[in-house]
């Protein structure tokens, strides 16, 4: 487990659109782990899109 992400700017995981939450990715890929376990290295990219669950 680790830290999830319940808002971003006022914006509420499912509360705004139905099934959307806050997802984030790396170098364009979505993370495998939760943000505060993911190890960043130089260069890379981190997005975050309050988007529909692809699974």
């Amino acid at each position: 487990m680790g830290i999830l992400v319940v808002a971003i700017n006022g914006v509420r995981n499912n509360e705004t659109l139905v099934d959307h939450w806050w997802l984030y990715y790396v170098n364009g890929v979505l993370a495998p782990v939760a943000c505060d376990r993911y190890y960043l290295s130089n260069g890379d990219v981190v997005c975050w899109n309050y988007t529909k669950m692809p699974w």
